[in-house]
C-alpha cells in the first residue's frame, strides 16, 4: 500500500511514468485487498488515469459480478471515455429491486440517452423507472430535464415541481416564460438567483423576463450584470438598450450601443438602435447614417428601410422613397400596405400612371383594404373615371358603413 501512495505521489509532482509504474507494482503484492484495489480504480479515474481505472475495475467485477457499486463505477468509467454503448449495456444490467443503485443507473442511462438525441428512450426508460419508485424525486426531476430538452416546457413544470430540487429554480423559470407565465418566471428566478450559483444565462433569462413585464429598472439591472460578466454576450445589447430608451436614458443608451458594436460589428440592428437614438436627440444627419450602415450589413433591414422612407418622405425626396419601397418590395411582394404607401408617393411625384398601377396592385393584394379603396377611388376620379370610383367608394361603404364622407362623395357625384 505504501508503494501505491508514493505512486500517486509521483503522479501529482508530475512524473507519471514512474508514478504509475510503482502502483502497477504495488497492485502485484499479493497482501493488496480488492477493496484497495477498487480506491485505486477510483484515483486514477479522478486524475483522468480512464484506461486504467477501466481495466482494474473490469477485473474486479469479474470477481464479482453483483456488486452494483462496481457495475455503475465502470459504466462511469466507460462514459468518460466516450464508450456510451458499453456504459448502456452495463447500466441495463442492474435490476429495479437494487434501489438506489437502480435509481443511479436509470439517470446515468437517461444521460446517456440524452447525449445521444434518443430522448424517447430516456423518457421510457424514466418512466418504467416511476413505476418502482413513484414518489422518488430525483426521478421526476430527471423527467422534466428529459421533457426540457424536447421543448415540452408545461411537462417540464410538472416534472420539476415534482422534485422540488432547489436547483431546477432557474429551469422553471426558464419553462415558465417559453409558455408566457412572466409573473411566474419572475418569481422562480428570484428564488433561483439566491440559491443557485451566478451564472451569465441565469441573469440574462432574468432581465429577459423582467424586460418582457416592462419593469425596465429591474431588466436594465439584469442586463448590466450580463455585460459585467461577459461584454461578448452581445445578444443583451439591444434589450439593455431599449429598456434604457423606455427610461428616457438616451445617452446611457447610445453609450451601450457603441459599446455593442465594438464587440459585434456586423449587427445592422445595433446600427438601427444608434440611428433611433440619434433621431430621438434630432442629430437627423448622423440617424441616416447608422440606418445607411445597418443596410449595408443587410440590405432589407426593414426597420431601417423604414426609417429611411420616412426620413425621405419627410425631406420630399420622392425618388428615394420609391427606391427604398421597391426594394422592400423585392422581398416582401405581396405585401399591400408597400403598393399603397408608393401609390401615394408617386402621387406626389404627379406620377399618376404608376400611381394607379400601385393601387390596383394593392387592390388585388387586398380588395377589403379600406383605406386602399378609398385612395384608389380619388385618383380614378381625378382621372375622370367617376364609374370606377364610385365603384370602389360603394365596395368601401359595404365594408364600414359609417364613413359618412364617403357616403357624401357617392351622393354627391352620382346627382352630377
Amino acid at each position: 500500500m505504501e508503494q501505491i501512495e508514493k505512486g500517486f505521489d509521483q503522479i501529482q509532482a508530475g512524473h507519471i511514468e514512474d508514478g504509475l509504474a510503482l502502483i502497477e507494482k504495488g497492485l502485484r503484492d499479493p497482501r493488496i485487498t480488492d477493496d484497495v484495489k477498487f480506491n485505486v480504480a477510483q484515483q486514477y479515474f479522478q486524475l483522468g488515469f480512464v484506461d486504467q481505472a477501466i481495466s482494474l475495475t473490469q477485473d474486479l467485477i469479474y470477481l464479482y459480478p453483483n456488486e452494483t457499486e462496481l457495475t455503475l463505477f465502470l459504466a462511469e468509467c466507460y462514459m468518460e471515455n466516450a464508450q456510451e454503448d458499453d456504459a448502456i449495456a452495463l447500466l441495463s444490467e442492474v435490476s429495479p429491486e437494487e434501489g438506489e443503485d437502480y435509481i443511479r443507473a436509470v439517470l446515468l442511462s437517461a444521460e446517456l440517452y440524452l447525449m445521444e438525441g434518443l430522448d424517447e428512450v430516456a423518457e421510457d426508460k424514466i418512466k418504467r423507472a416511476l413505476q418502482h419508485y413513484s414518489d422518488e424525486p430525483v426521478l421526476h426531476t430527471a423527467m422534466g430535464e428529459v421533457f426540457y430538452a424536447q421543448e415540452k416546457y408545461g411537462l417540464a413544470i410538472t416534472s420539476y415541481e415534482k422534485g422540488h430540487v432547489m436547483s431546477t429554480y432557474s429551469k422553471l423559470a426558464d419553462c415558465y416564460a417559453h409558455i408566457g407565465e412572466f409573473e411566474r418566471a419572475l418569481d422562480y428566478y428570484k428564488k433561483a438567483v439566491t440559491s443557485e450559483k451566478e451564472n451569465v444565462d441565469l441573469v440574462f433569462g432574468y432581465g429577459f423576463v423582467a424586460y418582457h413585464l416592462e419593469e425596465w429598472r429591474l431588466a436594465i439591472d439584469k442586463f448590466k450584470r450580463v455585460l459585467e460578466l461577459d461584454p461578448h454576450y452581445t445578444s443583451v445589447y439591444p434589450l439593455l438598450v431599449e429598456a434604457l430608451v423606455k427610461t428616457g436614458e438616451s445617452q446611457d443608451a447610445l453609450n451601450y450601443i457603441q459599446e455593442g458594436i465594438k464587440y459585434d460589428q456586423t449587427n445592422p440592428y445595433l446600427y438601427y438602435l444608434k440611428g433611433q437614438a440619434q433621431l430621438k436627440d434630432q442629430h437627423w444627419a448622423e440617424a441616416k447614417e447608422s440606418f445607411l450602415k445597418a443596410l449595408s450589413l443587410d440590405d432589407v433591414h426593414q426597420p431601417s428601410l423604414e426609417q429611411l422612407i420616412d426620413m425621405a418622405e419627410n425631406e420630399e425626396d420622392w425618388e428615394t422613397a420609391v427606391a427604398y419601397l421597391q426594394r422592400m418590395m423585392e422581398h416582401a411582394p405581396g405585401n399591400s400596405g408597400l403598393h399603397l404607401r408608393l401609390a401615394k408617393v408617386y402621387e406626389e411625384m404627379e406620377a399618376f400612371q404608376e400611381a394607379q398601377q400601385s393601387y390596383e396592385q394593392a387592390y388585388e393584394l387586398d380588395p377589403e383594404n379600406i383605406e386602399v379603396l378609398n385612395q384608389y377611388g380619388y385618383l380614378l376620379r381625378d382621372e375622370g373615371k367617376l364609374e370606377e370610383a364610385i365603384r370602389l367608394w360603394r365596395q368601401s361603404l359595404k365594408l364600414d358603413p359609417d364613413q359618412w364622407e364617403i357616403e357624401e362623395l357617392i351622393q354627391r357625384d352620382t346627382s352630377v
